[in-house]
């Protein structure tokens, strides 16, 4: 259960790295640096990237796997369409195949479970 979760940390890993990159950019060259909703796309990928990290690093009780594995869901779904506003794709991308990761997962969790 939690090593299919830790493929799950590396497009989130790639996610905050883009998100960082586009808030921090040099020379401006992102059209997005510094901004408000730039620190907010940060935000929501370091949080994806926290919960999927505390799901995989410790084992959990069946409520704390599912309350974690949602929240990470609806965190990587509203970063996506903050990087979709931002025109940050690569953020979208990464955003993206973390909530399908995580939707594979769950889904694999739920049929060994039941």
């Amino acid at each position: 259960m939690y090593q299919a979760h830790s493929i799950t940390i590396v497009p989130a890993l790639v996610g905050a790295t883009v998100a960082l990159i586009a808030f921090f950019a040099p020379l401006g060259n992102t059209g997005v640096d510094g901004t408000l909703g730039a620190g907010l796309a940060v935000a929501g990928s370091i949080a994806t990237t926290v919960l999927i990290g505390v799901m995989v690093a410790r084992p959990l009780s069946r409520g704390w796997f599912v309350t974690l594995t949602i929240l990470a869901m609806i965190v990587a779904l509203l970063t996506a369409i903050a990087a979709f506003f931002l025109m940050q794709t690569l953020l979208l991308i990464a955003m993206a195949a973390t909530l399908a990761v995580l939707i594979f997962v769950f889904a694999g969790d739920e049929k060994r479970a039941g």
